[in-house]
């Protein structure tokens, strides 16, 4: 008994120091840094992309008047702004032709022992093109007579213009002048066809053909015993300068 007694004293000496570190409370886990929670999510506006401003550059046509590089619904907004819708000129076929016959009837009248007899006169237009297709303008011609005598007259006419082909003032067009030879009660009416051309410099050139009638009102005649009408043919070569 009394070895039993020794070795269970033995054992117990062995075994307590164990159990007393069995029931010691573990050690704290390490401390670890943890993110904050992410904050809540909020409903923004929409807001629309900034767009950085972008500047176009347009360039003038080319020539004046050409616009078949540019989308027709755009030609409108092209010509208002590049056009030249200005022309004056002056029909040279009347000066020209009125020193022609001046000079011929001058020499014959000269050899003759006559007066010159013949007519010099400078018709000036002025005009304006109020769109793409249709303009009006303004002509004073001024004129110098001799048949014996010399006179002054001058006759103001006004008329209008539709392009069907081109730009105003550049193309192809008819159109209708009236002219009055002022102190008189002579009328011209006439039906016009022709083309302009407008060059880079300005320069304008235009062909052109007239016929209609003249109501001559001075004359005693005809079937009212007054006035007589007459055909009246014209021709057109005017050169001229376009601006805006």
């Amino acid at each position: 008994m009394k070895a039993l007694a020794t070795a269970a004293a033995a054992a117990i000496a062995v075994c307590f120091p164990f159990a007393a570190f069995a029931q010691s409370a573990p050690p704290p886990p390490p401390l670890v840094d943890v993110p904050p929670p992410p904050p809540p999510l909020v409903d923004l506006p929409l807001q629309a992309p900034v767009v950085a401003n972008v500047v176009t550059t347009e360039s003038a046509p080319e020539s004046p008047l050409d616009l078949d590089g540019y989308p027709s619904a755009r030609r409108d907004e092209i010509w208002e702004r590049y056009a030249r819708r200005n022309v004056v000129s002056v029909n040279v076929l009347y000066p020209v032709s009125g020193a022609i016959v001046l000079g011929f009837t001058s020499s014959l009248s000269a050899s003759s022992g006559g007066l010159p007899l013949g007519a010099f006169s400078i018709p000036v237009e002025l005009e304006r093109s109020m769109t793409r297709s249709w303009s009006v303008f303004g002509v004073v011609q001024p004129a110098v007579a001799n048949r014996g005598s010399t006179s002054f007259s001058c006759a103001a006419g006004a008329g209008t213009r539709l392009y069907f082909a081109g730009n105003a003032p550049q193309g192809i067009w008819t159109g209708l002048e009236v002219d009055h030879v002022l102190g008189s009660r002579d009328v011209t009416a006439r039906a016009e066809i022709g083309t302009n051309t407008v060059f880079d410099s300005g320069l304008t050139v235009s062909f052109g053909a007239g016929l209609g009638v003249t109501w001559a009102g001075d004359v005693v005649g005809g079937f009212t015993g007054m006035g007589v009408m007459q055909p009246a043919a014209g021709l057109r070569f005017s050169i001229g300068y376009s601006f805006v």
